[in-house]
């Protein structure tokens, strides 16, 4: 677990899965979206949206002969969300979640605000069939994320990935804070796991507002054929007979970002045990100049080496 402090100084940017608030500053509800698509070559998927009181979800799948894709999303108003997008064979899916609250300085004098907040576990995965042989010079692979959070309008806050397979092997990039220094994504594959941050946001003027959103996406597309063989070793209760004939797609691409089953009053979370996220406040001070806001400050974060994690597939 690490914990990492920063001032509001440059626009180098960070990652956020997960929002929750303390009860200081009291907080309205905030404003939850989620929505997610799916096709499979070129065949799009029905949205099943989804909600009840504190929480907002979609899910999207498409199937056919061709491939498959699938996408899924939810935000809940006690901080969880995640995004979870799956294409197989010709697929294409994604998915994104937005949690938006406006910050009001409720009290008589200036504030001084922070935020912490907990970066949960992800990983991005593009894979080819053992066996199958390379992909051929038409097909590919990818998947990727974008996370960010916006501060009056401004991104302040912002990481993505991305890994692309084709026949030439794996190719990575990232933009924003790297979330695993350690992992480049060479073998198709890029994780990482959880960090806690506090951010100096700046002064709030007395009784003024500021927006704060947070956005996560996840998109995959598989463009591959399929792999047709013929297994060996195959018995009936009377011996040995021919194996059928076995046709499987080529490849998959896989992005998941978030974790709902991690959060609020996780005995993991030493350093916030309520919630993951929380806003805090205190006098600013009467030499500090009054119309300083939320909106007018950048983040300077520097990127965290983070050990790989275990693969993982959520179930």
């Amino acid at each position: 677990m690490r914990l990492h402090t920063h001032r509001l100084t440059t626009m180098t940017l960070g990652v956020l899965t997960a929002i929750g608030f303390a009860a200081s500053p009291a907080l309205a509800a905030p404003v939850l979206t989620a929505d997610s698509t799916a096709s499979s070559s070129g065949n799009a998927g029905t949205p099943s949206p989804s909600s009840s009181a504190g929480y907002v979800g979609s899910s999207t799948f498409s199937s056919d002969a061709a491939g498959q894709g699938q996408g899924y999303s939810f935000a809940r108003d006690n901080g969880a969300y995640a995004v979870s997008t799956s294409s197989t064979g010709m697929g294409a899916s994604t998915a994104n979640a937005q949690y938006l609250y406006t910050l009001v300085n409720a009290t008589a004098v200036a504030q001084q605000y922070t935020m912490s907040f907990h970066i949960y576990h992800g990983y991005l995965d593009t894979q080819t069939l053992a066996g199958s042989g390379p992909l051929l010079s038409t097909e590919s692979l990818n998947a990727s994320y974008l996370a960010r959070v916006l501060v009056g309008g401004l991104a302040v806050f912002n990481s993505q990935a991305s890994i692309t397979t084709t026949t030439a092997g794996s190719s990575w990039s990232k933009t924003g804070t790297d979330l695993n220094a350690l992992d480049d994504g060479a073998d198709g594959y890029y994780s990482w796991t959880d960090a806690y941050f506090m951010l100096d946001l700046g002064i709030l003027a007395a009784g003024a507002s500021i927006d704060v959103a947070a956005q996560v996406g996840t998109a995959t597309m598989a463009d591959v054929g399929v792999y047709t063989y013929t297994p060996t070793g195959c018995y009936d209760y009377a011996g040995p007979i021919t194996c059928p004939t076995t046709k499987t797609f080529k490849g998959s691409a896989h992005s998941f970002y978030g974790d709902p089953i991690e959060f609020g009053n996780s005995s993991s979370d030493t350093i916030d045990p309520i919630t993951p996220i929380t806003f805090a406040n205190s006098p600013a001070g009467l030499d500090v100049p009054e119309p300083t806001t939320l909106a007018l400050a950048a983040l300077g974060l520097a990127a965290a080496g983070l050990s790989r994690k275990r693969r993982y597939r959520p179930g």
